[in-house]
Parts: C-alpha cells; sequence; structure tokens
C-alpha cells in the first residue's frame, strides 16, 4: 500500500523526515507551513523526496478538509501539536509526531484517547529508541545478571540557548518550554524506556538566564526500587553540537556506561572496562522506518502516546520542584 501523506510543519526536522519517508514509498501530497518563505526552502532541501505536484497550504485545517491521506507528519512549534494531532486523528489520519508530543499531561491523555477512538497509530518520533546501542543497553540492564538499578547519572550539554535565541522556542507561547521539553525530551524519554523500574519522585533546580524558558537544569530522582538518579540539562554550553553522557550501575556488579556515542561495559570487579563496537540490528533503521511498518500492519506501535505520559509528567514535576526552590515532588 503506498502510503499519502501530508506534513505539517515544513522546518529543518522535516527534511529528514521527508527523505525517510520517501526512501519507504510514501508518497508527499501535501504541505503546510505559514512561514513566507517556508516551501522554497523546505522543496530545495528536501529536493526528490517531495514532489513538484506537492500541494502548498498555509492553514492546516484546510490542508485536511481538502486532502485524501493516509498520514500526518507534526512537526510544528510544539504548542501546536495538541490539536493539530487531534485534528488529524479525527480527519483519520496516522500520526508521526514530533517531540514533545503535547505541552501538558491532560493534552497527551487526550491524544491517547482520540487515538484508540479512531483506531489511528500515533507514533512519536524518539529515534534513541531505534538505535541499536540503546537497544542493547536496555536489554543489558534488564538481564538478571545486572540486578537492581542502584545509580543513573545522565548529562547532556548542548549550546541550546545561543542557537535559539530570538526564535520561537524560547517563545513559551509556542515553545511550551525550555531545553528540557525540547532536546531534554530525548534525555528523558531514553532514561524511563532503559528503566526496568518507575521514577517516582524528583527534585530539581532550575536557571533561565534571564530567558523565558528553562535553559539548565539539574535534577535528583529516586527510583522506585530505591535506586537514585541524577540528570543535568546544560543549555547554556559554549561548544558545538550536542554531548551526551549516560551511567547504570546495577547491584550485580556490573555498569554500563554512554560516553557520547561510545558504550563500555564492566561485567564484574576482576576485568577491566570493555569497549562494546558491535551491536546486534533487531530494530527499525528509524522512527520513519518504524512508523510506515506500523501503519502497513507490520510492526506493532514502540514508541507509542501512552509512553509519552511519564515524561510529561517528569518534565512538569521538574519545572514545579524548581519553582518551589528544588522541592521533592512525588510522581
Amino acid at each position: 500500500m503506498t502510503i499519502r501523506m501530508a506534513i505539517i510543519g515544513t522546518g529543518g526536522i522535516s527534511v529528514g523526515h521527508a527523505k525517510r519517508l520517501s526512501s519507504q514509498g510514501v508518497e508527499i501530497c501535501a504541505l503546510c507551513d505559514p512561514a513566507e518563505g517556508a516551501f522554497a526552502r523546505f522543496r530545495e532541501r528536501a529536493g526528490e523526496a517531495v514532489p513538484e505536484e506537492a500541494r502548498e497550504y498555509t492553514d492546516y485545517r484546510d490542508l485536511l478538509a481538502r486532502e485524501d491521506l493516509d498520514a500526518v507528519l507534526v512537526a510544528s512549534p510544539h504548542t501546536l501539536h495538541f490539536q493539530q494531532i487531534m485534528d488529524s486523528l479525527d480527519a483519520g489520519c496516522h500520526v508521526l509526531a514530533e517531540k514533545p508530543l503535547a505541552c501538558n499531561e491532560e493534552e497527551v491523555t487526550g491524544i491517547i484517547e482520540k487515538s484508540a477512538a479512531t483506531g489511528k497509530e500515533v507514533v512519536v518520533s524518539y529515534q534513541r529508541r531505534f538505535m541499536p546501542r540503546f537497544r542493547f543497553m536496555r536489554e543489558f540492564i534488564r538481564d538478571e545478571s545486572f540486578g537492581r538499578v542502584l545509580m543513573v547519572q545522565a548529562f547532556q550539554s548542548q549550546a541550546w540557548m545561543i542557537a535559539t535565541r530570538g526564535l520561537w522556542r524560547q517563545d513559551p507561547a509556542l515553545s511550551g518550554g525550555g531545553q528540557l521539553h525540547d532536546s531534554g525530551s530525548h534525555l528523558v524519554d531514553i532514561l524511563h524506556w532503559l528503566l526496568p523500574e518507575s521514577i517516582v519522585e524528583v527534585a530539581a533546580f532550575v536557571e533561565n538566564h534571564g530567558c523565558a524558558v528553562d535553559i539548565d537544569s539539574t535534577i535528583q530522582f529516586r527510583l522506585a526500587g530505591g535506586g537514585l538518579g541524577s540528570i543535568v540539562i546544560l543549555g547554556s554550553a559554549r561548544h558545538r553540537g550536542m554531548h551526551e553522557d549516560i551511567t547504570f550501575s546495577g547491584d550485580g556488579r556490573t555498569s554500563i556506561f554512554s560516553r557520547n556515542g561510545t558504550v563500555l561495559v564492566n561485567r564484574d570487579l576482576k576485568t577491566p572496562l570493555e569497549v562494546v563496537e558491535d551491536f546486534p540490528v533487531n530494530c527499525d533503521e528509524s522512527p520513519d522506518h518504524h512508523f510506515v511498518r506500523v501503519v502497513n500492519g507490520e510492526a506493532v506501535n514502540e514508541s507509542p502516546a501512552s509512553d509519552y505520559l511519564r515524561v510529561i509528567r517528569f518534565t512538569q514535576a521538574c519545572w514545579k520542584s524548581g519553582s518551589q526552590g528544588g522541592t521533592p515532588i512525588k510522581l
């Protein structure tokens, strides 16, 4: 079956989506973006992935009313996601949604319920779930030899404040939040996905550096099994690209480390750290590839809207704790 798909929001992130979806046989038949010049910029970068005859709209509601679609990519500013996703589901479309899925728990619950009522899938575009190294880490941490999780540490560093200055990401009316809600959402999601147990309590300090949204966050958390964890989100960094570290330590005398893409494991107290170089490829190549298989009934949704509930609950608890001077918040 050829999937007929529209793209709502043609910013930079949508270019890669268009190319990957097109490579899987998806027909991109319509685009929507209200920004002047957006279509020309998008078409230039997306190239042959977007047919010349793909129609252009400035209002997504007109697009949904006029097009015969199977699916929609929602990649607009964050606070617009909820209504666009809800309307797309009502129009009979499956939805591939950029993160963050929505901006509060009520919205996420509404999307989950609407997806169930319409029988249409919502896949959240969290690419780390489809990276072989993270699949390896998940199996390693959940193996009984790892034991109970004692400690989790995660760090993300990015020049987010500088890169987004003057753009919609620093306008809470459009972004719904700052670095923790944006790039940090990937880190929060992958930690929840890796963990074999729930996070039950958080305490956070947040620094905005004079901006309208959160930039830097330092977060402490407690696991249901008693283990501890910490996350540092550094959005005020002064370097190119992103740096990310993750550490898990278990009481089975094993640990696993991800150091900016390099995975190291410690299997016992007698052997040195081992760099893992070969990962079994047991997953789809990307959220886009996975979405196509889900829509075609060839795969079970591995990044559903329901998983995002724990991400938004965690994020909102961090904001609440930060606003109260680091007061612990139960989840």
